[in-house]
């Protein structure tokens, strides 16, 4: 007998999680601005720092659309 093991993985540290991430932010501000950004506009963001948290990018992203 094994024994079984669950990991939760929060900080992207053993699985990459660069895309699904990205994919993320796109989707959420497409389905409410009706407009698909580019993941060059999402990584200028995280280039400035602070923007690691895709529901926090992805409500700036909105909320600067005017929405």
């Amino acid at each position: 007998m094994s024994d079984q093991l669950l990991v939760f993985d929060m900080d992207g540290v053993l699985v990459d999680v660069t895309e699904s991430y990205r994919e993320t932010i796109q989707r959420t501000v497409e389905h409410f601005t009706a407009r698909r950004i580019s993941r060059a506009e999402i990584q200028d963001w995280k280039n400035h720092g602070g923007w690691n948290d895709d529901w926090a990018l992805s409500h700036r992203l909105i909320t600067d659309a005017g929405v």
